[in-house]
């Protein structure tokens, strides 16, 4: 799994994305974090160079793919 890219501009917190799962785990700025499952390495590579997280992830991801919150430990 890779290491959290901080986010620029953006609502989104952090974007990490782990290839062999195909998971993408999004963290907003309230503390939230989301895992879209069975996102394509495109997509998840993307969103992490990406200039505007926020904008890319609604744009390729957030209604293309289930997701599910994940709760704090």
């Amino acid at each position: 799994m890779k290491k959290p890219k901080p986010a620029r501009r953006s609502n989104v917190t952090s974007a990490v994305y782990d290839p062999d799962k195909r998971n993408l785990d999004i963290t907003f700025h309230n503390g939230r974090t989301y895992r879209y499952h069975d996102v394509p390495e495109k997509h998840g590579n993307g969103i992490v160079t990406a200039e505007s997280q926020g904008s890319y992830l609604h744009q390729h991801i957030a209604k293309h793919y289930d997701f599910s919150e994940l709760k704090p430990d």
